[in-house]
């Protein structure tokens, strides 16, 4: 872990990353649903200090490094390990997949990793992770931990020259915070892809392509002092529709968008007070991509016999089917206006959390609450239609596959 400016500062961006409520909420959300790990996860916390915690997190430090597998002599690099990261890279390089090449995390470990990671490990290294486990959370430490071994392992394995282009789909996670900080060493070209709306407090991103929502993304990232070369905006044009009035004198299907950190209990809450004000109703629950309903929970959810719960796999097609959508704290709202249909956020589904997206702020968003009229919702939207409200958010100029041609092209042309 010697001295190297480029991995230190991407570190402390790591961490900085982390230690905001966006994403150590999430983390906390994910825990209390599973309570064991919870307990577990306290009870290791609280040792944290102790040397058997420094041991059992540098074997967690050497398994992160070791268990990479490299893909053999590729021009163009990504790594993907969450949904929301391989769905984009499926749908907008499906024609060029076969020339991304994708690092794995993998159980076969090679002799070359082993070896690699024992000519560089020292003492020093124990004392380094020793400092990080006090200064930090078990959980922010663990994942400024796992950044500086996939930059460690990278950082021997990507050679310029042979990798030309590496391809980053999350900013915030330590295998894209790696790729990004060493593209930037060693002067590799990179391209961010985000799939989402920046929250405010977005660490920066130095990259030569980036592919965002619109021209509010950009404005966000830039104030965090992120640089690019050639920015690109994902097109929505095909997809755009004016937002619908909502038949309340029907039987309507009213969407429950989940977020990461929703509080399941309050949603059932909602769900209930749904079927008694909006009668013969049916509810439709849609999971996170990225967080999934355990056992318990989606019993609990299904006791209201008016609550269905989605696949998960079309968005579309669930916007589609719902009158309109009530969700907390998510990008979704803006995928569920871009379709035409009304969408409204519920504070009390979440769990203590600062609204970080701003869309009610900036009144393209109703706020619920339950006193409110239909007359209330169908007039905010009414008005909203009447504003150019889409065009700082989403990019209604181009089509879909207009800006994933144009993607293909900046990525795959010959680097000069």
């Amino acid at each position: 872990m010697k001295h190297d400016f480029c991995k230190w500062r991407g570190f402390f961006l790591q961490i900085r990353k982390d230690s905001g409520d966006f994403i150590y909420r999430d983390f906390l959300a994910y825990m209390n649903k599973n309570k064991p790990f919870f307990f577990l996860y306290r009870v290791m916390d609280s040792y944290r200090k102790e040397s058997i915690m420094v041991a059992v997190t540098a074997i967690f430090y050497i398994a992160s490094y070791i268990f990479i597998r490299f893909p053999c002599r590729k021009k163009y690099l990504t790594m993907l390990k969450l949904g929301n990261e391989k769905w984009p890279c499926d749908k907008i390089f499906a024609h060029n997949r076969g020339k991304i090449g994708l690092i794995r995390c993998s159980m076969h470990v090679s002799f070359l990793s082993i070896k690699l990671f024992f000519q560089r490990i020292s003492r020093r290294d124990l004392h380094v992770i020793r400092k990080i486990l006090s200064r930090y959370d078990l959980f922010i430490a663990l994942r400024g931990l796992q950044y500086i071994a996939y930059y460690d392992r990278f950082n021997f394995e990507l050679l310029k020259g042979v990798t030309e282009t590496i391809i980053v789909f999350s900013d915030g996670n330590p295998h894209g915070r790696a790729l990004l900080q060493l593209a930037f060493k060693k002067k590799i070209r990179s391209c961010f892809i985000s799939h989402g709306e920046p929250v405010k407090d977005t660490s920066p991103v130095r990259c030569d392509i980036v592919v965002l929502l619109g021209h509010r993304s950009l404005a966000r990232y830039e104030n965090n002092a992120s640089r690019f070369g050639r920015v690109i905006y994902y097109g929505h044009k095909e997809i755009f529709r004016r937002i619908r009035e909502v038949d309340f004198s029907k039987r309507l299907t009213i969407g429950v968008f989940l977020s990461k950190s929703m509080n399941l209990e309050e949603v059932s809450k909602l769900n209930l007070f749904l079927t008694e004000r909006f009668t013969g109703c049916t509810i439709l629950v849609r999971r996170h991509p990225n967080m999934g309903i355990i056992f318990r929970d989606k019993r609990a959810l299904l006791v209201n016999r008016s609550v269905r719960i989605s696949d998960g796999k079309s968005i579309d097609k669930d916007i589609k089917e719902c009158d309109f959508v009530i969700s907390g704290d998510s990008t979704v709202h803006m995928e569920v206006l871009l379709r035409g249909c009304p969408s409204l956020y519920c504070r009390s589904l979440e769990k203590n959390v600062s609204y970080v997206y701003d869309y009610v702020a900036e009144g393209v968003v109703l706020e619920w609450d339950m006193q409110m009229t239909p007359k209330k919702i169908n007039d905010f939207y009414c008005v909203l239609n009447k504003r150019e409200w889409v065009n700082p958010f989403l990019n209604t100029e181009k089509s879909l596959g207009d800006s994933i041609k144009e993607i293909n092209n900046a990525v795959f042309a010959p680097v000069s």
